[in-house]
């Protein structure tokens, strides 16, 4: 098994002791790439905060893109509704990054249905009104998403963030 590999493990089993002693053995491992991102990603997926804690001690870049989307590991954690993991990493000066739809995370959240995560966000100063156009959507932002996606709560919250309505 490569040390990756065992790193990628040592998180989703939720084992930090492992992933210390991969980490000092091989402190570059800290930036390395999974097929899903970084293994900030991988921990900000599980929405493991004393992983998150180890490797951003340990130099993991908060904005460090990956993944599917190459998004952040503050998206990826709004993508698998892990508030914690958003909380932890909007503290840590995480960048809200609006550039594209698939790398917003509150399109993220909306796309997961967390509300909480919707009003973490809006809480930090994301650009709810941001608009996108593309292959799948015409003039979109958060809103439009939210109905769109059929999340009425997220809708409705952002109805009145926004509107005042």
């Amino acid at each position: 098994m490569t040390t990756l590999k065992a790193a990628y493990d040592a998180i989703k089993n939720d084992d930090i002791r492992t992933l210390t002693v991969l980490l000092d053995s091989e402190p570059e491992l800290v930036q390395a790439m999974t097929p899903f991102g970084s293994i900030m990603h991988v921990a900000a997926g599980v929405g493991n905060e004393l992983m998150l804690d180890l490797l951003v001690k340990r130099g993991a870049d908060l904005e460090s893109r990956g993944g599917t989307f190459g998004g952040t590991a503050l998206n990826y954690a709004a993508s698998k509704a892990q508030l914690g993991a958003v909380r932890f990493l909007l503290r840590r000066g995480a960048q809200m990054d609006v550039s594209e739809p698939e790398r917003n995370p509150l399109f993220s959240a909306v796309q997961s249905g967390s509300l909480d995560i919707a009003k973490l966000l809006i809480e930090h100063g994301i650009d709810a009104t941001v608009a996108y156009t593309g292959k799948s959507m015409k003039n979109m932002d958060a809103l439009a998403f939210a109905l769109e996606m059929g999340q009425m709560k997220i809708a409705y919250f952002l109805r009145t963030r926004l509107l005042g309505v």
